[in-house]
């Protein structure tokens, strides 16, 4: 049996449909399959665990992935997927079949939202979903309890839930460029908080509690208030 832990594919093949009959003999820990369309992916052992599929990471930017297959989820034993820069504008349900995820990558795409069966990849670790069109943050990421690495930057975001208490493992938020007016109390809880960055949005306030815990170490804002000023916060201080 084939022993495959890392399969690149670019875009150009899987965009083609070109058909792959064969598959080279493996060279763990890292393979390249090309050309060879993404569906034939899915009669590659169970045994992959790194799926790269990022044009921008092959140099083939104008060959972008427009779906991703509903049968990804045959892949059960996937720790890494990178999809970014692709014109993705949705994500199939079946990706909650993905329960060993720890790595998922879906920056500059086209999401509006995420599907509530990504609340299921209790493994991920982090989170990458910068530069795409999501206008709130999606509810099923207030249920990834184990990420450490959240990335929502460039998006229309206006307001983060509550339940954003709940990512109690959460090191690092971006948040840049994105359209928030406010921060809930509920983000002064998260203990391992250390790194905020929060630039290009238009908070008019911080909320009363906000540089607790003096763990957050490296936050970067912008106050919008007679005036646009640009202000940095560290250890809690505004200065």
């Amino acid at each position: 049996m084939l022993h495959c832990v890392w399969l690149m594919l670019k875009a150009k093949a899987v965009l083609e449909g070109r058909a792959c009959s064969w598959l080279p003999a493996p060279k763990p820990p890292a393979m390249s399959l090309s050309p060879c369309p993404i569906y034939h992916v899915l009669y590659l052992p169970s045994l992959l665990q790194v799926l790269e599929m990022s044009p921008e990471r092959e140099s083939c930017l104008r060959h972008r992935l427009e779906l991703l297959p509903r049968d990804i989820s045959r892949l059960k034993n996937l720790t890494l997927l990178y999809m970014d820069s692709n014109n993705l504008k949705a994500i199939p349900a079946e990706i909650g079949s993905l329960r060993r995820l720890e790595r998922l990558t879906l920056s500059n795409n086209r999401l509006s939202s995420l599907p509530p069966e990504m609340a299921a990849l209790q493994r991920l670790r982090s989170l990458h979903l910068a530069n795409n069109a999501l206008a709130e943050l999606p509810a099923p990421l207030c249920q990834l309890r184990g990420l450490t690495f959240l990335d929502l930057s460039d998006n229309k975001i206006h307001s983060i839930p509550s339940g954003i208490r709940h990512l109690e493992k959460l090191e690092t938020l971006l948040l840049l460029f994105n359209s928030l007016e406010s921060l809930p109390e509920d983000i002064c809880v998260l203990r391992n908080l250390h790194t905020l960055w929060l630039g290009n949005n238009c908070l008019r306030a911080l909320p009363a509690s906000f540089g607790d815990p003096p763990e957050v170490t490296e936050v970067e804002l912008m106050l919008c208030k007679s005036s646009a000023q640009e202000k940095c916060v560290s250890g809690g201080k505004v200065w």
